[in-house]
């Protein structure tokens, strides 16, 4: 047997107990058009012959994981062994086929002085050409020896008519399944074009994701700065807290001394301007300390206040920086009808309690 490497089919199916197949040391994997030709041997052959027939086997064989893989391209019948029908393939062994006890195909191969017998094996789909070509020539000369031995026995026109009608509809069925194997190959480019189409449309998708997300930022962001930018009594209560009220500097007050006064008026009026100037310049004994300011609630709890979220603001930032815990978090959410704490955007207009 020549050893060859080769590579091992991959539309199959499996024909036994797959098991088997995977545990065993030879793996057989059988072409479609040769599984046609080995059950039309076994099952139409005269009752004599079923119990085991002669092949002669086509294809290649390899060594892979400790296991023996024999791919089989195409089948002769003894009789043709020194006919070359494959051109691609070599010859690999010959084999006896018959019947197992559950009346499916058993191969008997030997092969370097060790006879096998594979009661389990693969079937794959290559539409080969060669071995179409000979399962419809080999029928052909099946029907016509068939034809001979009943033209023989009976003398019967009817009967060469009969098996010619019979051949044509044996031609007719095979290149139905010519057309079959065609249709399957078509399906088999189809389900990997729609493979290909819905991965290529989740890749579109995600990048016209991102696009939309960042687009949303960017109008939030101009209807934000719109918003600052026009609303500006709102933009006064956000930004400034209410605090109390600076005392202005008190204003020199001077008082007009007419020629007409008389000098006794003019004397007191100097007096008590140079002891108000005394007074403000003598420096206060008692510091008065400046308010601290107050809370925002404290101002005017009546006017409702606001707060614009600024970049790196949370909303546990924002109560710890005006009301000095996490007391009010529940509070804002419920005015702000927020779900999420963590959801405050960029810009964003808080009412505060």
């Amino acid at each position: 047997m020549d050893m060859q490497t080769a590579n091992i089919p991959i539309n199959t199916r499996t024909v036994g107990d797959a098991k088997n197949i995977s545990e065993g040391i030879y793996v057989l994997y059988l072409e479609d058009y040769v599984h046609t030709f080995i059950k039309k041997l076994i099952y139409e052959q005269e009752p004599d012959t079923i119990a085991g027939t002669s092949v002669n086997l086509y294809g290649s064989s390899f060594e892979q994981a400790a296991q023996t893989i024999m791919v089989i391209s195409g089948a002769t019948t003894t009789e043709q062994t020194g006919k070359n029908s494959f051109s691609t393939s070599t010859p690999l062994c010959s084999a006896i086929v018959s019947l197992n006890k559950d009346k499916g195909i058993r191969f008997e191969i030997t092969t370097k002085g060790t006879k096998v017998i594979l009661d389990d094996f693969y079937i794959y789909y290559d539409q080969n050409e060669e071995m179409q070509n000979y399962l419809i020539e080999w029928n052909s000369e099946r029907r016509e020896r068939q034809l001979r031995r009943t033209s023989a026995k009976s003398g019967s026109r009817s009967s060469v008519d009969n098996a010619a009608r019979l051949g044509r509809l044996t031609q007719a069925y095979n290149r139905e399944a010519a057309k079959v194997s065609l249709i399957w190959g078509a399906m088999n480019v189809l389900s990997l074009s729609l493979v290909v189409c819905v991965i290529a449309y989740g890749i579109i998708s995600l990048n016209s994701y991102g696009k939309m997300k960042n687009m949303q930022e960017s109008i939030d962001y101009c209807m934000t700065f719109v918003s600052e930018n026009i609303d500006l009594p709102d933009r006064r209560v956000e930004t400034i807290a209410p605090t109390e009220r600076t005392p202005q500097p008190a204003q020199e007050e001077y008082t007009e001394i007419s020629i007409d006064t008389p000098a006794t008026q003019t004397m007191e009026v100097v007096e008590e301007i140079t002891t108000i100037e005394s007074i403000e310049t003598t420096p206060p004994t008692d510091t008065v300390p400046t308010p601290a300011p107050q809370p925002v609630e404290a101002a005017n709890p009546s006017v409702p206040q606001y707060y614009v979220v600024q970049r790196g603001d949370t909303l546990r930032s924002i109560c710890l920086n005006t009301y000095g815990d996490y007391s009010k978090m529940e509070e804002i959410c419920e005015l702000n009808g927020l779900d999420n704490p963590d959801s405050i955007l960029y810009g964003q207009k808080l009412l505060l309690p």
